[in-house]
């Protein structure tokens, strides 16, 4: 997969999180349940380390093969 492709599906991605994370806060503010609250907490920590990672990899140059990791072993 090429690094533009790569970058448009972890922000794709990272998008869906925000808007379940939305959801998500919004259905435990108006239902006053404190686990939904807890899940949306929970969900908006992971999306916000998704687009960490995202921008993170998207800022990191490509290697002489075409990968981005050096390979395991």
């Amino acid at each position: 997969m090429d690094r533009k492709a790569q970058w448009v599906r972890d922000a794709s991605v990272t998008a869906v999180d925000l808007v379940v994370t939305a959801a998500l806060l919004t259905g435990a503010a108006l239902l006053h349940a404190r686990w939904l609250a807890a899940v949306g907490g929970l969900w908006a920590l992971l999306t916000l380390r998704q687009g960490y990672l995202a921008a993170r990899i998207s800022r990191r140059p490509a290697r002489a093969d075409g990968t981005r990791h050096s390979p395991r072993g």
